[in-house]
């Protein structure tokens, strides 16, 4: 299986084990101090449930700082952010790659 494979293969089973579907959420993609990738996804917050699924999926399957924050007012979503696991391909050098 190639890296495209897998990146693709990991984002959809950890939004599947949570119960959100890839139409349900934002993920984006930053570099980190530490040139780590860090992901963050972003979905509406009456989808309480799924947001703590996915922050324990997301506790036992990636190293480093696992954090969610809700929104309030109009910003009434959730942010989830993670380390993005290093065994997969840089979706930052993946992206400018492709343009």
């Amino acid at each position: 299986m190639g890296r495209d494979a897998r990146n693709e293969m990991w984002v959809v089973m950890a939004l599947g084990i949570a119960g959100l579907g890839k139409a349900t959420c934002e993920l984006d993609f930053e570099r980190a101090e530490d040139g780590s990738v860090r992901g963050t996804f972003t979905f509406d917050a009456s989808l309480e449930w799924q947001a703590a699924k996915l922050l324990m999926y997301l506790i036992n399957n990636t190293q480093g700082p696992v954090t969610g924050c809700k929104g309030t007012g109009t910003l009434a979503v959730y942010h989830v952010s993670f380390n993005y696991p290093p065994f997969l391909e840089d979706p930052i050098e993946k992206a400018k790659a492709a343009t």
